[in-house]
């Protein structure tokens, strides 16, 4: 089984960097107080969909133990088979008309024929059409007592507020660095896995707050139970961390040239010029941070970039020249750049420009 599906949350208690909600779902179970109508909100790869299925098992078990499905009655048997026919996973993005609105209206007046809680987990919710919306709305007006419907979606905003105001809303966080590493090593540990610590760091930095991601790059970077920096940097296209910093370097020094010899080199080694920039708007972006606050580092770097920051940056570079030139990156429109080398040279000759 690949890790993905092998280690995704089947339990509250597995589920990673999600505390507080966790904490309020589990708690209106056990005091049975349940809504009929939530919505989860996050990043991708939180635990939105996982935790709606948790919480879908959790109200239907018959037999819970510390507001955790037994797995041995036969609601949760059926339920880790995939054969319940009670919890229905809808994806908005291609159920979303209003003819499959009306639908969902149909089916949801039958009652369960199982557990006491007819389920709907409406993946993506907010690409459903005006007009779905419109016919979901009407459910939402008069649910029926046998049915709780969870909605998740990473774009809340194309969400019309007369749904959004009827729900129980639950948002998702993006998860820490040292969160998705905890992970990592603990499924490391179990599959028996070599890796080394800054592998582990390029994983966590490049799954960017999801750990699906993070267990998914795990998964193809590991051959023969071992991952090698070189097949990370080679999967992911990982930037040598060194053109970063020497081209954030004269940047910061406003050294016209010595940034174009940089870039030059980088190219040479077969660098693209759009990832040069994103990489050194996040290390501009880490050393902003430290001058704010070196514990604001913790979660967004390693230890060994962190403490150079600390002791070859931050004492020589004022910060004032820091958050010009991460301004000036950022608003760059490298996405609707044509070709990138003149574009990189040229915004490189305008920022020195403008001392």
């Amino acid at each position: 089984m690949i890790l993905p599906l092998k280690y995704r949350p089947k339990t509250f208690q597995a589920v990673v960097g999600q505390s507080t909600t966790v904490t309020v779902l589990q708690k209106s179970i056990s005091q049975s107080r349940l809504s009929q109508l939530y919505l989860f909100h996050g990043p991708k790869g939180t635990g939105k969909t996982s935790v709606a299925r948790i919480f879908a098992n959790a109200v239907n078990c018959v037999s819970l133990t510390d507001i955790k499905p037994c797995r041995t009655c036969e609601i949760c048997i059926k339920i880790f088979e995939g054969k319940y026919p009670d919890i229905i996973e809808i994806d908005a993005a291609s159920n979303r008309g209003v003819e499959d609105m009306q639908k969902l209206k149909e089916n949801a007046r039958i009652v369960p024929l199982f557990g006491q809680r007819k389920v709907y987990i409406i993946d993506e919710v907010h690409q459903l059409s005006s007009t779905a919306f419109d016919s979901l709305l009407k459910i939402f007006e008069e649910p029926y007592p046998h049915i709780l419907f969870i909605l998740c979606t990473t774009d809340i905003q194309k969400i019309p507020p007369t749904i959004v105001s009827r729900c129980v809303r639950f948002d998702f966080f993006r998860l820490t660095l040292s969160e998705i590493i905890e992970r990592l090593e603990y499924i490391c540990k179990e599959e028996k896995i070599v890796i080394n610590d800054p592998s582990l760091g390029y994983i966590g930095q490049a799954a960017d707050g999801s750990m699906r991601d993070a267990i998914s790059i795990l998964d193809q970077c590991s051959i023969d139970n071992k991952v090698d920096e070189q097949i990370i940097r080679d999967v992911l296209g990982y930037i040598d961390i060194n053109y970063v910093i020497q081209f954030c370097a004269s940047l910061l020094t406003r050294k016209e040239k010595d940034a174009i010899i940089v870039h030059g080199q980088y190219l040479q080694a077969g660098g693209d010029s759009k990832r040069l920039i994103k990489e050194s708007v996040k290390f501009l972006h880490l050393i902003y941070l430290g001058y704010l606050d070196s514990s604001l580092l913790d979660d967004e770097t390693t230890k060994d970039i962190k403490q150079m920051i600390m002791e070859n940056v931050i004492p020589i570079i004022d910060i004032e020249t820091v958050k010009k030139t991460l301004i000036h990156l950022s608003n760059l429109k490298i996405y609707s750049w044509e070709t990138g080398p003149i574009e990189v040279d040229v915004s490189v000759a305008q920022l020195c420009e403008k001392e």
